[in-house]
Parts: structure tokens; C-alpha cells; sequence
């Protein structure tokens, strides 16, 4: 199981009109474990940003064949496939799609075709940090 830094949610305040983000963003997150994506997903709402989640990289593929996300958060470590590979697929679909790589697992992976590489686990604000520097 992921341990992924729940308590970074507790310490948003009630009122967090401070983390919303101007202009939401559309993410999409691909991770086979339920917990990292219900987080992520608690995490990016909270900024007000859309958020897909699954943790099929067919469908992950799928969906960026239908519509544009302005990043994508990718496991390195998923069933049949790694998160590398898919990268590799979706560049082929939007040369320019922005995505993040993650991974909790040592040694890290290569950075590889993605932008940017986050380890697992980490708290809301690299998640923030992110979205800000990648997301176009």
C-alpha cells in the first residue's frame, strides 16, 4: 500500500479559497493503487482542477485519444506494462501532453519521455508545485 501523506489533507483549512487555482485544470491520474488515486484526487479537486482517474493504461490511452488533459500523473509501476511505456504511447498520440511520472518504488526510474518525476510518497504541495509548472 501506498503512504502517500494523508495528513497534508488534514491541515487544509476548511476555506481553502487560498489553494484554488485560477484557471482549473484538466488531469488525468493513472495508478493501480485505489488509495494514491483517491488522494490525488481529494488533493487536486480541493484546487478545483477536473480530474480522471484509472488504473487501466489502456484506458488511460483511450481517454487521451477523445480529449485533451492538460497534465497526466502516471505510475511507473503498473499491471502488464510500465508507466515508461505508456508514456511512450501517449506521446505518440500528443507529442505535447504533459506528464508526470511517479513512482515509490527504489531505485526510481529514468525521467525517460516524461516531464517531470515525483516519488511517492509526497505531500499536496508537490502536487500543486506540478500542476503550476506543467500543466499547460
Amino acid at each position: 500500500m501506498c503512504t502517500l501523506c494523508v495528513a497534508s489533507l488534514e491541515r487544509l483549512p476548511a476555506s481553502a479559497d487560498k489553494y484554488l487555482i485560477v484557471s482549473p485544470k484538466r488531469i488525468l491520474v493513472v495508478d493501480d493503487e485505489e488509495a494514491v488515486c483517491s488522494t490525488m484526487d481529494e488533493f487536486l479537486r480541493r484546487d478545483g482542477h477536473e480530474v480522471e482517474m484509472t488504473s487501466v493504461p489502456e484506458d488511460a490511452i483511450e481517454f487521451c485519444k477523445k480529449r485533451h488533459f492538460d497534465l497526466i500523473f502516471i505510475d511507473y509501476h503498473l499491471p502488464e506494462t510500465t508507466g515508461d511505456q505508456v508514456v511512450s504511447l501517449l506521446r505518440r498520440i500528443n507529442p505535447k501532453q504533459r506528464i508526470v511520472l511517479m513512482s515509490g518504488h527504489r531505485p526510481y526510474p529514468p525521467l525517460g519521455e516524461a516531464d517531470f518525476f515525483i516519488r511517492k510518497p509526497f505531500e499536496a504541495d508537490i502536487l500543486r508545485d506540478a500542476v503550476e509548472r506543467f500543466a499547460s
